[in-house]
């Protein structure tokens, strides 16, 4: 994610870019030198998406908006006080070089190991979040546009068990509501074996 990948007002982001590790031999000499930087970030190729399909935008609630703004006070404290080239990464090392994505997930493997907690992957976040997004009700439409997928289907039928999940539970709470309004006259009585 890169800085100018967030909106102006910070309420959201557009996913331009994917960074993968690959093996140094598969990268054509001509793409192992950094446009930005001019050097070789061994095995790591910035990518764009597939198709136009794979740019889509993810809102960016209040706390994360917070979170980001810190994060890059931070992060221009650290472009002053030592070497940094700047590739307008969101998350980078302490010389503003990428990341390697294998050794976040070990990081935060770890991260989870100390706190713990049951272990998941780094992955395992989206499913959660996908989850709490189901759960609460957003519109599968929108869940679809934040995951990225490119039509609802796929979402629908990844996450099938927890729309089911919710939908039960939504019909048993519209059902609470008609029985909380019902007329005693019309409600069932119990002494008639209804």
């Amino acid at each position: 994610m890169h800085w100018s990948d967030l909106d102006p007002d910070q309420g959201g982001l557009t996913v331009r870019h994917n960074l993968v590790e690959i093996s140094r031999g598969s990268v054509p000499p001509g793409q192992r030198v950094c446009s930005v930087c001019g050097s070789e970030h061994a095995g790591l190729v910035l990518k764009g998406p597939k198709s136009r399909a794979g740019y889509w935008w993810v809102p960016l609630a209040r706390p994360a908006q917070a979170a980001l703004r810190r994060h890059r006070h931070a992060q221009d404290i650290d472009k002053l006080t030592g070497p940094f080239r700047d590739h307008d990464l969101v998350f980078c090392g302490p010389t503003g070089d990428p990341l390697r994505p294998g050794r976040v997930s070990v990081q935060f493997a770890d991260h989870v190991q100390a706190s713990g907690l049951p272990a998941i992957r780094l992955h395992d976040l989206r499913h959660g979040a996908c989850s709490l997004l189901l759960a609460g009700g957003v519109p599968i439409e929108v869940v679809q546009m934040i995951l990225g997928h490119a039509h609802p289907a796929t979402t629908r039928k990844i996450y099938l068990h927890l729309i089911r999940e919710t939908t039960a539970a939504q019909i048993e709470h519209a059902a609470e509501l008609l029985a909380r309004h019902r007329s005693p006259l019309l409600s069932p009585n119990p002494a008639q074996g209804q």
